[in-house]
């Protein structure tokens, strides 16, 4: 599942789509490229980017691999097709200065302009159709800035990702566990509450187990199972 790497997790693309609701088809062809034929000629469609740990012999993701694929799902769930997130993400390295810059704060501070020039080009490609910028401003407010509101910061970079929400307690950072999700500030991984529940069956005892409350229990107990559903539909 996890792997360690320079301190580091490394997903498989399986696991870093049940974490982030995709199929990992998808992940594949977005890190991988793929290839598609048009009349009699095979074109090529390069990565979206170029993952953390490309110089292994598979895809594998690094931790920030996972928040730039949380970002362009969201792009895509906005309405903006695959080609002008292509051209956000050309943009927003341009912009940022980085490789990965959707994970960055600078992103979260001036990502909405390039977002909306983006939405505002694409629309206008369009017949017959009437540019409305608010669409856009309602698409970036309702479904990109949510985005940033379970992730932290250090240095200006991500650094923790609140899987489902700050008031659930799971978290994912690269630097605890190898980037395995968490019980948040205690570093106990999910799998390990799971375990614990299935052979003592009593939420209480694995609460006094682990030194945290049932809430926090049941909260991890639900992830993995949530997890372990999507791993079932993904086969």
């Amino acid at each position: 599942m996890f792997q360690r790497h320079q301190d580091f997790a490394v997903y498989q693309p399986g696991e870093a789509a049940r974490l982030l609701g995709v199929q990992p088809a998808k992940i594949k062809r977005w890190l991988g490229g793929y290839e598609y034929r048009r009349g009699d000629r095979i074109v090529e469609q390069a990565p979206l980017w170029t993952s953390e740990y490309s110089n292994l012999d598979d895809i594998y993701l690094g931790f920030r691999d996972l928040i730039e694929i949380r970002f362009v799902i969201a792009f895509m769930r906005a309405g903006l097709g695959k080609n002008s997130v292509r051209s956000l993400l050309s943009k927003a390295r341009v912009l940022v200065g980085h490789d990965y810059p959707l994970s960055t704060r600078q992103f979260q501070t001036d990502g909405r302009t390039l977002f909306l020039e983006i939405w505002d080009h694409e629309r206008d490609g369009e017949v017959g159709h009437t540019i409305d910028v608010r669409d856009g401003q309602h698409a970036f407010r309702s479904l990109i800035s949510p985005t940033f509101k379970d992730l932290d910061f250090d240095h200006g970079i991500v650094s923790k990702w609140h899987v489902v929400g700050r008031r659930r307690r799971i978290s994912i950072a690269p630097a605890v566990a190898f980037g395995q999700p968490v019980i948040d500030d205690t570093g106990i991984p999910t799998f390990r509450i799971l375990e614990a529940y299935e052979a003592e069956r009593d939420e209480a005892i694995v609460a006094r187990q682990f030194e945290v409350p049932v809430s926090v229990v049941r909260s991890a107990i639900e992830f993995e199972r949530g997890l372990s559903q999507k791993r079932a539909a993904s086969t």
